[in-house]
């Protein structure tokens, strides 16, 4: 059986309020990772229809 002595009371509410201040802490590697990877996303989409409007155009007065 284990005995509960007032030192690991005190280490167990010390854990406690460590716990509770990390998780008050906000953490926006998340959010910044989303916001990276829709720019990202978003700017591949765009290259990909301005060079699909360039060919178009290159071929409509150029011919195939």
């Amino acid at each position: 059986m284990e005995q509960v002595t007032p030192l690991s009371q005190n280490v167990a509410q010390a854990s406690e309020n460590e716990l509770e201040e990390k998780h008050h802490t906000k953490n926006i590697y998340p959010a910044v990772r989303h916001a990276l990877l829709i720019a990202c996303i978003l700017c591949a989409l765009f290259i990909i229809i301005f060079l699909m409007y360039q060919n178009g155009k290159s071929i409509y007065d150029n011919g195939i």
